[in-house]
């Protein structure tokens, strides 16, 4: 069975003008108090370490990392909300299992200043959000929400189940706004009666915290080194990511920088010899990969460019510092190729990026541009 389409928000470097307010505010916003804020995170992604630098939960675990995915661009997202926001505290907010717990997670909520959900593709059917929808309607906090996206098939009428329309109206009667990626986000949310929403885009692109990022043209001729955003599980498109792999590490000394998939990670860290059991781990991730058609057995050349070239990171940090040595940037991962755009890195746009909106086409024949 052919696989449906999905349309995943573009994480547009925009911001559209603001609508009007509703005539009758749905939540009274607090003052801002003169000091940092105390706050709490919905959905973290990753643990917080040095106040405002994301890890991933098996960070310094080898072992663990790779038998725990953790999509390192939810942590970019994380990491960059963290540095936009000015606080002294940060709380995570979950659903304890005990009716006591509860209560005193409660009471600590209803002493934040706010809480601020961290930005994701949230407007989908599957979400389950009744634990903390419950939560969150014994409180009486603010919640600034930024960076939320849609996810859904082309052909969708309907974009969120029961559970996810309740959650985010509550998110909405709480805010003065709602920050989505695009307009579509801003479609889908308007058919469940949330309009007090605006085009942010991607809390990536305002990591640095600066208005405008000034990109230069890149001279083919002239790239020292290119690193290229993995995506494997791009519908369609694997024949071509694999050759412009390779075409491209024949041209320039590569990196591959991989977002967080295991098997990828396996191979990294067997290569590196921080595993036990090495030579297993390192078969049985060929075989996977093999078995997804993604390489074609042990001898593939694709695998001595992992060996050489692959790129595996567990603090959004060290992601960024990679990405910050390279020349030029291209692949398929959308927010991997935005780090590079929030480093004034031109990123080169993939067709799949394209596809979901990408700005970057939009500004290549300039010179100097500002996104």
């Amino acid at each position: 069975m052919k696989k449906a389409n999905r349309r995943r928000e573009p994480a547009k470097a925009k911001v559209a003008t603001i609508p009007a307010r509703p005539a009758k505010l749905k939540f009274v916003p607090r003052r801002a108090p003169d000091r940092p804020a105390r706050i709490g995170v919905i959905s973290p992604a990753g643990k917080v370490v040095n106040h405002d630098e994301v890890v991933t939960y098996a960070h310094g675990e080898p072992e663990k990392s790779i038998r725990q995915f953790m999509n390192i661009g939810d942590g970019f997202v994380y990491d960059s909300s963290l540095k936009i926001l000015d606080f002294s505290e940060l709380v995570p907010i979950y659903v304890s299992e005990t009716e006591k717990d509860r209560d005193a997670h409660i009471e600590q909520i209803n002493q934040l200043d706010y809480l601020f959900l961290r930005g994701s593709n949230y407007i989908n059917t599957n979400g389950k959000w009744d634990g903390v929808t419950a939560l969150l309607e014994k409180t009486t906090v603010p919640i600034i929400a930024f960076g939320i996206g849609l996810q859904a098939p082309d052909s969708a009428t309907e974009f969120v189940n029961e559970s996810t329309r309740r959650f985010l109206q509550l998110i909405s009667d709480r805010s003065v706004s709602l920050g989505v990626r695009g307009e579509l986000s801003q479609k889908a949310l308007a058919t469940i009666g949330i309009k007090n929403t605006r085009i942010f885009g991607c809390p990536t692109m305002f990591r640095a915290g600066q208005p405008e990022i000034h990109l230069r043209q890149v001279d083919p001729a002239s790239i020292d080194r290119l690193g290229f955003t993995l995506r494997r599980n791009t519908h369609g498109r694997q024949t071509l990511q694999r050759y412009l792999i390779r075409t491209l590490s024949e041209q320039y000394h590569t990196t591959i920088f991989c977002a967080g998939e295991l098997e990828e990670k396996a191979i990294y860290y067997a290569g590196k010899g921080e595993l036990d059991d090495r030579a297993a781990v390192m078969t049985n991730a060929v075989q996977a990969l093999t078995d997804q058609d993604w390489v074609f057995g042990p001898d593939d050349p694709l695998l001595a460019l992992y060996r050489s070239s692959l790129a595996v990171f567990e603090t959004v940090t060290d992601f960024e510092n990679e990405m910050r040595k390279m020349s030029a940037v291209t692949g398929f991962r959308l927010h991997g190729n935005l780090m590079a755009l929030a480093n004034s890195i031109r990123p080169s746009t993939s067709p799949t990026t394209a596809a979901r909106g990408s700005s970057s086409r939009r500004s290549a024949s300039r010179s100097s541009s500002r996104a």
